[in-house]
């Protein structure tokens, strides 16, 4: 049986080589990856330019009120899928440099990573500068060897160590 899945909030951003050391990590875990675009709001070039360079990795797009961490009262967005891979990862890289970055207009919004039956390992709500993981015991201490700060979803801070079975839903 594998082991359960639990929620761990982020605390505060993950920048930097934080940033891309979570990303090469997702490469074990996920398989795919979201971002949002809502129409409310015009797009610069920079979010252009990465809608460019995923072109040939998008997995599916549609138009939705809901994706991982959002729902939308009166409105819609486009969320597009993309396959995660060295490539693509290099390009979430390269184009932002902390998880909080992945805001409209000069990128995307809510970037989520996914695990192969689409699922979410990394949620994020951008404009609120929050995110969350879905993971197991053995995948958030990978993250917090990266030196990111998560609390799990009980409210208790869990910095490190320690870490007990989640609780059965």
């Amino acid at each position: 049986m594998p082991p359960e899945l639990c929620e761990h909030t982020v605390i505060g951003d993950v920048c930097d080589a934080k940033y891309k050391g979570l990303l090469e990590l997702s490469l074990n875990y996920c398989a795919y990856f979201s971002l949002v675009q809502r129409r409310c709001v015009d797009l610069e070039a920079s979010a252009h330019r990465v809608f460019s360079h995923l072109k040939s990795a998008i997995v599916s797009e549609q138009e939705t009120s809901e994706w991982p961490g959002t729902r939308l009262i009166d409105d819609t967005a486009v969320m597009r899928v993309y396959v995660l891979n060295s490539v693509t990862e290099v390009v979430l890289a390269t184009e932002a440099s902390s998880l909080f970055d992945w805001i409209q207009p000069s990128l995307p919004e809510d970037l989520c990573l996914r695990r192969a039956d689409m699922s979410p390992w990394l949620v994020t709500i951008s404009h609120e500068h929050d995110a969350y993981f879905v993971t197991n015991s053995d995948e958030i201490e990978m993250i917090r060897r990266l030196g990111i700060r998560v609390e799990r979803d009980l409210g208790t801070e869990d910095a490190g160590g320690g870490e007990q079975p989640c609780a059965a839903p």
